[in-house]
């Protein structure tokens, strides 16, 4: 490679690589820039840590005739053989330099990359330090194809890459991060809002959604019977029940609260597409009831099994803004509440196909109609302000006792 295109393509990456482009599209071009100035790169990798509650790290992985593919790392593979058997581990805990040329990659039993390796047809393997300003080591592995490997300016311009490369990375690492504990810990939306900066006390939003709240049935007795550590394994299976099925249908949970769950499935376009919402939610609940039914533990020898779990769910619109006089009489969306209790949560099964079509109906008609005749609330200006109306109606999918398949009743406040 010649100074001008090092020079080059260490300004694209510490300026450009980071004009709105993401991770993937960053490492495409920049191996592509590379193979331009005369590597011939045959496999590229990145592998980064991070602070996640799934997964150990991310490896970043460019081909030429592949592109970038990438693999979430779950925990434990820090202690499998086959990580510490890599040229990674050497990377990561001596923060050294590991070369491997084509003679010692095809003798190499030891790590399974190596492999992967000869039948690639690789000349040589070089994994080098990717040193962030925290301390912290991660690593990136450049490979070629060319007959002799790798010449020894190739390597010093590879190495004189990683600081550049290491301080966009570590940008993009640290973004990523906050964005992974913010989703996990308050919410996609809540986390994009704080992200967007708005921190401070007082910043508020508004939706339309459906709201689901659950709990566990006869969690108190269980606590009280099982060791806490067991408790939290239980509650585990318990969520994962639950967190698969409301994502898949669209949904976000915002909080776990010791047995509880609370979760929003937002509506879009003022609520047009509430009707569509509410089937996913019961898509979602029916998903739910048969993984918490199918849930077994095992405890001191024996299975714990049958358990339950108690579902209200909540719609809430909001209206249209209305500007009216104090003296003119305009009345918003109606407000009610209503509650459907079902006996057992069996029941979800007794809930289809004549009441949960009953209930879809109704949500249905709710919502699309957006009005409940049993009370009609004027809209009202305080304070120069517009008072914006809404509604809500739960369903109470409840375990309780109770006769088996008995009707809901209908409680309007």
């Amino acid at each position: 490679m010649q100074a001008g295109h090092l020079k080059e393509i260490t300004t694209w990456i510490s300026s450009g690589a980071r004009n709105g482009v993401s991770p993937e599209e960053m490492m495409q071009e920049l191996c592509e820039r590379l193979v331009a100035a005369g590597f011939e790169l045959g496999r590229v990798g990145v592998f980064v840590r991070t602070l996640h509650p799934q997964m150990f790290g991310q490896s970043f992985t460019w081909r030429p005739d592949v592109g970038v593919t990438i693999y979430a790392a779950p925990y434990g593979i820090e202690d499998s053989a086959e990580f510490l058997n890599s040229p990674l581990s050497i990377v990561h805990t001596r923060d050294e330099e590991v070369r491997r040329r084509e003679a010692e990659i095809l003798t190499d039993t030891v790590s399974s990359f190596f492999v992967d390796a000869r039948a690639e047809g690789l000349t040589d393997y070089i994994a080098m330090p990717l040193r962030f300003l925290n301390g912290e080591i991660h690593a990136v592995s450049w490979t070629s194809r060319a007959e002799g490997s790798f010449t020894d300016a190739q390597v010093e311009n590879l190495r004189l890459l990683m600081a550049p490369l290491a301080r966009v990375i570590e940008i993009v690492h640290l973004e990523r991060t906050a964005g992974a504990l913010l989703d996990t810990y308050v919410g996609n939306r809540a986390g994009q809002r704080i992200l967007a900066g708005q921190i401070r006390r007082g910043h508020t939003e508004t939706m339309s959604a459906a709201i689901w709240l659950s709990d566990l049935r006869g969690f108190t007795r269980l606590s009280d019977q099982l060791p806490p550590n067991e408790v939290v394994e239980v509650l585990n299976l318990y969520f994962d029940c639950q967190v698969e099925p409301i994502a898949e249908q669209g949904g976000e949970v915002l909080k776990f609260m010791g047995d509880g769950l609370l979760a929003v499935f937002p509506f879009s376009n003022g609520g047009d597409d509430a009707a569509e919402i509410c089937g996913r939610v019961l898509t979602a609940a029916r998903a739910s009831r048969e993984r918490v039914a199918a849930m077994r533990y095992r405890h001191r020898g024996g299975v714990l099994d049958g358990f339950r779990f108690g579902l209200a769910l909540q719609l809430r619109l909001e209206g249209d803004e209305v500007d009216s006089e104090p003296s003119e009489e305009s009345h918003g969306h109606a407000s009610s509440f209503a509650k459907d209790r079902v006996e057992d949560v069996d029941g979800l099964d007794d809930l289809s196909p004549p009441l949960l079509r009953d209930l879809s109906r109704q949500l249905e008609h709710l919502v699309t109609a957006r009005r409940v005749d049993q009370l009609v609330t004027p809209a009202r200006r305080a304070g120069g302000r517009v008072i914006r109306h809404h509604f809500t109606k739960a369903i109470d999918f409840d375990t309780g006792a109770g006769e088996r398949g008995s009707q809901p009743d209908v409680l309007p406040l």
